[in-house]
């Protein structure tokens, strides 16, 4: 998919939903932010995978601003609160986004950074500690055996 193709569906799922200025300001919103993503040094389609699904984001507008087909006041609010993103919400609280591939049927969470570097920290010191235990266990072991070996080779030398 690629810009103007996005565009388009954003425009399709909009229509019946909301007036015609709100559409086109909408339109032009995202066509805007594109290009400054664009001009930042992302490439176009990763600007559009970030953005999610045009239908989920003319959804998430329609449930954030309720049905605003001839308003005066516009969306803008809800259509900044999908930006980077289908589903997620500014100040949802949420303790993890929530994406949805462009057919609607897949579910991705991404944990914080925070919360993964915690997990991997907490794995490797469960490793460590097990690595450590066994090395306790097996030290006896590991003493007679070099003592043996040591007292082999003194003795095999004379």
């Amino acid at each position: 998919m690629n810009r103007q193709e996005f565009v388009a569906e954003l425009r399709r799922a909009m229509s019946g939903s909301f007036s015609t200025a709100e559409i086109e300001d909408t339109a032009a919103y995202y066509e805007d932010y594109i290009t400054m993503q664009i001009k930042k040094g992302k490439s176009e389609e990763e600007v559009l995978r970030e953005l999610g699904s045009p239908r989920l984001i003319a959804k998430s507008m329609k449930a954030a601003g309720g049905n605003a087909a001839g308003s005066a006041g516009g969306n803008t609010d809800a259509r900044r609160s999908t930006v980077g993103g289908a589903g997620r919400t500014a100040g949802s609280g949420a303790p993890y986004d929530e994406d949805v591939s462009f057919n609607g049927g897949m579910h991705m969470f991404r944990l914080p950074m925070w919360l993964v570097l915690l997990v991997v920290l907490l794995i490797l010191l469960a490793v460590l500690t097990i690595l450590f235990h066994l090395l306790i266990a097996l030290l006896p072991i590991i003493l007679v055996a070099v003592g043996i070996i040591t007292l082999y080779r003194y003795f095999s030398k004379k």
